[in-house]
């Protein structure tokens, strides 16, 4: 069985499982807008061809970054095994 995982992305909620990835609809509650690709299919994308919820999604593609114990920011991995911010160690 598939893990269902959910992520907050810029104050978006995420939902991704088997390769899907569903984004929430701050317009109407309760829907999740699928995003396959380059595609979405909320009236948005249908319209101008691009949407909140495609970039929201290609962000969640990208591996979560980790988190500074010190300062609870995210670490930038081009300074790895030290938070950029404060410097703190994170091993």
């Amino acid at each position: 069985m598939a893990a269902l995982v959910e992520r907050q992305i810029q104050s978006e909620r995420v939902l991704t499982v088997n390769g899907l990835t569903l984004v929430a609809s701050k317009t109407c509650s309760g829907t999740w807008h699928q995003v396959s690709g380059d595609r979405c299919d909320c009236k948005g994308f249908e319209h101008r061809g691009t949407c909140r919820h495609l970039a929201v999604a290609l962000e969640a593609q990208q591996p979560e970054r980790p988190v500074c114990t010190k300062c609870g920011r995210q670490v930038n991995r081009l300074f790895a095994g030290q938070c950029a911010i404060c410097r703190s160690s994170l091993d």
